[in-house]
């Protein structure tokens, strides 16, 4: 035979749980401000990290440029020094 009472203090503490349960999450602030802040913040990192490879990529080019302008102007000095 089923006892209603034992099934009925059940029910009554599964309500009580899940009430509290609700209260505490319903106090919580919204997270949608703070994800989507989160979400500025990595494409800003992205953005950084693009930049660093490419600024990488502007050094190295300019050293290339300068040890050229070098040999450049050193093969100038020798041909003036060969005309001598």
């Amino acid at each position: 035979m089923i006892d209603f009472r034992y099934l009925s203090k059940r029910s009554k503490a599964a309500e009580k749980a899940f009430l509290e349960i609700y209260r505490h999450l319903s106090e919580l602030p919204d997270p949608v401000p703070a994800l989507e802040y989160a979400q500025t913040l990595q494409r800003r990192a992205e953005k950084v990290s693009d930049l660093e490879v490419e600024n990488q990529k502007l050094r190295e080019t300019l050293a290339e440029y300068n040890n050229e302008f070098a040999d450049v102007k050193n093969q100038g000095k020798k041909e003036n020094f060969a005309s001598l």
